[in-house]
């Protein structure tokens, strides 16, 4: 599953209780643009809300504290999710290539089932 995953926990927490439930082997990459990561903006920036959710014109210092601690406490969420069911989730940048990223992880997968 590649994903941004900037939704709801729980309903992801039941999806993947139902792929674990029917032995799937599921892969999870959070897909994360640099900028939403460091959220470093300066001056007076306009964020366009996901899925239409309208349009704010801010200074992003005001908002820079605040969107980190919601970001960290989503992205806990995310992974106490994946690891309930077994499964693992691994980070990437937008500004990195599909391929590389899953042939940095099958690389990994492979050699932990060497062990």
């Amino acid at each position: 599953i590649v994903s941004d995953f900037l939704d709801d926990v729980e309903p992801l927490s039941e999806a993947l209780s139902l792929l674990s439930f029917r032995g799937n082997d599921v892969l999870l990459f959070r897909i994360e643009d640099p900028a939403e990561k460091e959220f470093s903006f300066l001056g007076q920036t306009l964020f366009m809300g996901m899925e239409k959710e309208g349009k704010l014109i801010c200074d992003p210092r005001d908002l820079r504290l605040h969107y980190l601690d919601q970001r960290e406490q989503h992205i806990s969420e995310l992974y106490a999710a994946c690891r309930k069911q077994g499964y693992m989730m691994e980070e990437a940048a937008t500004n990195t290539a599909l391929e590389d990223m899953l042939a940095g992880f099958l690389n990994f997968r492979a050699a932990m089932g060497r062990r």
